[in-house]
């Protein structure tokens, strides 16, 4: 596999499928050893988490759906610097009773019912791979409008829009170039629900810029809240949502 990067220069690396990363001899799809990441390729039929226990193919297979934690729980085990029970995350040990050391793999699942173009920007940058790099400083910072967030979110998220109390954006002279936005909890914490850039577009520095106006103008119009907090939802599952307030 071969990718250029910003800095015009060329890495040769091998991209495979691991068994050698994950508990119980489970397989990463495709797996980056020099950059340390793998990708899932997640089917939207094979690999729901669907109530029901038994669901038959069109060929009238047994299918067994995937757990609910399942997706989240191999993300955290890939992550992991030991070795954890896939089921319980609880850390494994060797029969010195020694915690089993292991490479940290950060884990980005795709799935087929994204889209093609979505699919392409994800991994693009998730290998840092962008068509062009601007600066924040050279931005400039404002409230971003309903009309060009939806607009934004709809080309570059893979899930869309996604309601928010307020965003702040960078701007080129005509365009909004990234942006963040918070909503509101139904408790006194606010979270971010988006921070994205144009298609394969690098701000540098861009999110520390927006990061810092939001926490400003939270702190300014909602003296009361109690918590700002910044995770990616992708891999949490609910009790996790619940446990972060």
């Amino acid at each position: 596999m071969t990718y250029r990067t910003n800095h015009r220069k060329d890495y040769h690396t091998e991209a495979a499928p691991s068994k050698d990363i994950l508990p119980g001899k489970r397989e990463i799809d495709i797996y980056i050893p020099f950059l340390h990441i793998g990708f899932e390729i997640n089917g939207a039929y094979s690999h729901n988490s669907a109530i029901s226990e038994v669901m038959y193919s069109s060929k009238a297979y047994r299918f067994l759906p995937k757990r609910q934690t399942y997706h989240a729980n191999k993300t955290i085990c890939a992550l992991s610097s030991y070795e954890l029970d896939f089921m319980s995350l609880v850390p494994l040990r060797d029969k010195e009773d020694n915690l089993i050391s292991k490479e940290s793999v950060k884990l980005y699942h795709l799935w087929e019912h994204w889209g093609f173009q979505k699919l392409k920007g994800v991994i693009k940058a998730k290998l840092r791979v962008f068509g062009s790099t601007v600066y924040a400083r050279s931005l400039n910072l404002r409230p971003s409008s309903f009309e060009e967030e939806s607009d934004l979110q709809d080309r570059s998220h893979v899930l869309g829009h996604a309601r928010a109390v307020f965003g702040f954006g960078l701007y080129t002279e005509y365009a909004l170039i990234t942006r963040i936005s918070f909503r509101r909890s139904y408790r006194s914490a606010f979270y971010i629900s988006r921070n994205i850039s144009y298609p394969e577009t690098h701000v540098l520095g861009g999110f520390t810029r927006l990061h810092r106006a939001g926490i400003k103008y939270i702190k300014s119009q909602y003296p009361e809240v109690t918590a700002i907090i910044t995770f990616d939802v992708t891999y949490l599952t609910p009790d996790h949502f619940d446990s972060c307030y």
